[in-house]
């Protein structure tokens, strides 16, 4: 994943249809390799020297392409993987840090859905 790409899908400046496109085939891999057990998961990171603040704004933005149907749970689970993995993003606040982390690793922290993701919108937006 392009971090550029993220962080303007993030701004607004690149659509939530225009971004999966541009990272399905990684989140394919990635959903494939975690349905073998003991395997490890994948991040692939194209970094810029860039950093960028994490903020409510920004996950709210993810929140909403997951809820209107464009970004598949797989999508979240990689992007937030991606958000943890590079050391340029700051996140602002330790509840958005939490959010960020309830939507990785559904194995810990279980798979998410609708409800999940309606709550995480509410308490961070």
């Amino acid at each position: 994943m392009k971090i550029d790409s993220l962080i303007n899908f993030f701004s607004g400046n690149k659509s939530p249809q225009d971004f999966v496109l541009e990272i399905d085939t990684e989140v394919d891999r990635y959903k494939f390799k975690y349905k073998e057990r003991g395997t490890s998961l994948k991040v692939i990171l194209d970094c810029v020297d860039q950093q960028f603040v994490i903020g409510s704004e920004e996950i709210v933005n993810l929140c909403n392409g997951y809820l209107d149907g464009h970004l598949s749970q797989w999508h979240v689970y990689y992007i937030c993987d991606a958000i943890q993995m590079y050391e340029g993003f700051i996140i602002k606040t330790e509840d958005i840090n939490k959010a960020i982390d309830l939507m990785t690793d559904p194995e810990v922290n279980g798979e998410i859905d609708r409800g999940i993701i309606q709550q995480i919108k509410i308490k961070i937006g």
